[in-house]
């Protein structure tokens, strides 16, 4: 029984890899595949009840809801892309300065826009096609703007900052001052080895 489980739970998974890759959208495919794997177990509304004791937690409301208004009104008013195609001009001047210019200035994107995934399709649609036409090759473009994408860790709005807090009983800033090196670090590591 626990291996017939085991074989449906690995099938979910490689359903749900295959259908990010095909490009569903990874909310609705990870809270389906979540709520199947639940019933699956026996635990039908285990997924939503977690979902619902997550969700009554005030301070990862707050964070969360207005970090998601600020991506929608970025995103609506395009201002997202206005902002990297500054930055593409900028660093598209100085070829020695590409690829670390696009990890940066993604990062930078992405601390304002905690989505990676939104950060990604943003930076990704402008920076990938400038790289490319200065003759890097499409993996290591796509490379430099994936490295990128975890300048979210420095928002005070990523969900996971407030949950992280709130567990440890500290201040959302005080998460953020501890790690804010480690992040810079790699950082730094990642865009000298790309570069």
């Amino acid at each position: 029984m626990v291996t017939l489980m085991l074989l449906v739970g690995a099938i979910i998974v490689c359903g749900v890899v295959y259908a990010l890759v095909k490009g569903a959208d990874a909310r609705i495919t990870l809270i389906g595949s979540g709520i199947l794997m639940a019933a699956i177990g026996g635990v039908p509304m285990a997924a939503l009840d977690a979902f619902a004791k997550s969700m009554t937690n005030s301070g990862l409301i707050q964070a969360v809801c207005s970090v998601m208004g600020f991506a929608l009104a970025v995103r609506f008013t395009e201002c997202d892309k206005h902002l990297i195609n500054a930055m593409a001009s900028v660093i598209s001047r100085v070829r020695f300065f590409l690829i670390p210019g696009v990890v940066i200035c993604t990062y930078l994107v992405n601390i304002a826009l905690p989505s990676a995934a939104g950060t990604a399709a943003a930076a990704g649609a402008i920076f990938i096609p400038l790289l490319m036409a200065a003759g890097v090759g499409p993996a290591l473009a796509a490379a430099a703007v994936k490295c990128g994408t975890y300048g979210s860790m420095l928002n005070p709005g990523l969900a996971h900052n407030p949950f992280v807090a709130k567990i440890a009983g500290v201040d959302v800033m005080d998460v953020i001052g501890f790690h804010y090196k480690a992040n810079l670090a790699s950082l730094l590591v990642a865009t000298i080895c790309i570069t």
